[in-house]
């Protein structure tokens, strides 16, 4: 019987020693090349793996940008035109990838531009270990169209509504409120973003409000498992159908209803000229939201929970220690 018995696990070890192997064995990492459509005017994709031998950041991230020139399909396009060029590539270990273009690439309208942004830092931020992109144009930072400095981006700074294909970007600097430390007050926070135009801006400033702070300091105002159903403006009153959770505080902090309630009327009225704010839970006005505060008037701007305290800002570090060079002054 303990013979038996014996056998049995050593034969159950034995199948669990295999499938580790198995698992360790051929698992290839593939990856979502970013190129632009037959159109000139939306981004698509191509699944691509690297080569067996290429195993490192530095390795796997030049066979990816060099892939970037070569699309597999004739009916896509690579998004950087032919006179503009990569000249500088520097992969830093804050999981940041610095790269430089030609002074060429502001010759490109602003449609393809924000393309070729969105199609570079999408692919990259594939890569593991790289969470962000910073382009300069010359070794300058790069601008937008209105002279401001466009910042470190990452996967979520380019933003597709559900549902929606990958097309053109608007791009907006939106000024989000948050609840302060101690759940009372609301704080400014800026963030800029590049949204698909699928979308409406009023949808994005309340997603970027159900994503919470970036400033560590600062507070959720809505609850994660919230959801926008609807969602629509006219004639300066912004509707918003929340499902059931919006209903609830968010978890782990002690902000008031109330705060929660002007960082959305707030946040609109400052990225979207919204002057007033219907909210409705799973389509209802008639309710005491989170049984305090009844929602069936439209709210206005508050600027009495506001803290006037100027917060400091989570400046990027610019330290050059740790960083590991692909390539200079050279074309890719």
């Amino acid at each position: 019987m303990k013979k038996w018995i014996v056998s049995i696990l050593l034969l159950m070890l034995a199948l669990l020693l295999g499938g580790c192997e198995n698992t360790d064995q051929g698992s290839e990492v593939s990856y979502q090349i970013y190129y632009l459509g037959s159109s000139g005017t939306e981004l698509v994709t191509e699944n691509y793996t690297p080569l067996p031998d290429t195993e490192t950041r530095k390795e796997i991230t030049e066979e990816i940008l060099d892939k970037m020139k070569n699309p597999s399909s004739l009916d896509h396009q690579k998004v950087l035109p032919d006179e503009v060029e990569v000249v500088n590539c520097v992969l830093r270990n804050d999981k940041q990838v610095d790269l430089d273009f030609s002074e060429a690439y502001y010759d490109m309208d602003n449609v393809r531009e924000i393309l070729v942004r969105a199609a570079y830092v999408k692919t990259l931020t594939q890569i593991q270990d790289i969470e962000t992109v910073s382009i300069t144009v010359n070794q300058l930072p790069l601008v937008d169209s209105a002279g401001n400095e466009v910042g470190i981006m990452d996967a979520d700074t380019f933003i597709v509504g559900t549902g929606a294909g990958i097309n053109s970007y608007n791009y907006a600097t939106l000024t989000l409120y948050f609840a302060s430390e101690d759940g009372t007050r609301l704080v400014k926070e800026m963030r800029n973003v590049h949204y698909s135009t699928n979308s409406t801006l009023e949808k994005v400033v309340v997603e970027q409000l159900l994503k919470g702070p970036e400033n560590e300091s600062l507070r959720a105002v809505l609850p994660v498992d919230a959801r926008i159903l609807s969602i629509s403006t006219k004639d300066g009153l912004c509707t918003i159908d929340f499902n059931a959770d919006f209903n609830q505080a968010p978890l782990g902090t002690r902000t008031l209803p109330e705060v929660s309630l002007y960082a959305v009327v707030n946040s609109l009225n400052d990225s979207c000229k919204v002057q007033e704010v219907q909210f409705s839970v799973e389509g209802e006005t008639q309710v005491a939201y989170q049984n305090q505060i009844d929602l069936s008037a439209p709210f206005g701007r508050n600027d009495e929970l506001v803290n006037q305290v100027e917060t400091e800002s989570q400046a990027a570090g610019n330290s050059d220690i740790g960083v590991e060079m692909l390539f200079e002054n050279s074309v890719f």
